[in-house]
C-alpha cells in the first residue's frame, strides 16, 4: 500500500472540515485511511459527562488524548474508529 496523492487530498479535505475550529496536528494519510492523534487540554470545572460523573469538580488541569482513524470513500467519511485515554483523564482529575 502506498500513499495516493489524489486520495490524500480528498481525505485531508474531508477530515479537515471536522477540525476547522479545533487545532489539531497534521493527519497521516495512507490510501483511503486518515489517522490523527489529538490532545484536548482543559480544567475540571464541572462533571457533565458520565465518565466524570462520580468526581466532584477538582479544578485540576487535565489532558485527554485520542486517536481517530477514518476511512474515506468518494469524498465521504464511511467508517470511523477512535480510542481515547479515559482512565488517564480520570487519574489526572481525581489526584
Amino acid at each position: 500500500m502506498g500513499v495516493s496523492s489524489v486520495t490524500e487530498r480528498s481525505a485531508k479535505d474531508v477530515v479537515g472540515e471536522m477540525f476547522r475550529r479545533q487545532p489539531a496536528g497534521d493527519p497521516t494519510v495512507l490510501d483511503d485511511l486518515v489517522a490523527q492523534h489529538l490532545t484536548l487540554h482543559g480544567r475540571h470545572r464541572r462533571s457533565t459527562m458520565p465518565l466524570l460523573a462520580p468526581l466532584s469538580p477538582s479544578g485540576r488541569a487535565g489532558a485527554w488524548t485520542f486517536i481517530h482513524i477514518w476511512r474515506v470513500a468518494d469524498g465521504v467519511i464511511v467508517e470511523h474508529w477512535a480510542c481515547r485515554d479515559d482512565m488517564g483523564l480520570v487519574e489526572q482529575l481525581s489526584g
